[in-house]
């Protein structure tokens, strides 16, 4: 169907933007490669919690698998929270001065070459 073809798609498109396998993503989320295999491909549809840590793990919306539409702010807040849940204080420390870096490299990114 198109539905699923549409699906399967969006989903391999994602995960080659991440850089990932199909043997690595299906690791990430506990399926079968071929289970993934069949999903990119139309054949199978993935359960809603399958869906769920698709999405999560490629960085990507419900709404964008679905209608092909960009990640919203609030998705990708989420996903930076759940990312930065997973270092130690001082890791965040570190994190904070290099976001600082960019943000004044982007303030002042008229003047980069």
């Amino acid at each position: 169907m198109i539905l699923e073809k549409d699906i399967g798609k969006a989903i391999k498109k994602a995960r080659e933007r991440e850089g990932l396998t199909q043997e690595s993503l299906a690791e990430l989320i506990n399926i079968s490669p071929t289970f993934l295999r069949h999903i990119e491909t139309g054949r199978r549809l993935p359960s809603v919690t399958t869906l769920y840590h698709l999405a999560l793990e490629l960085n990507m919306s419900v709404d964008e698998i679905f209608f092909h539409r960009q990640i919203s702010t609030q998705f990708t807040l989420i996903n930076i929270e759940k990312n930065l849940s997973e270092y130690s204080i001082q890791e965040l420390a570190l994190i904070n001065l290099l976001i600082d870096s960019v943000h004044k490299i982007l303030g002042n990114k008229d003047n980069i070459q």
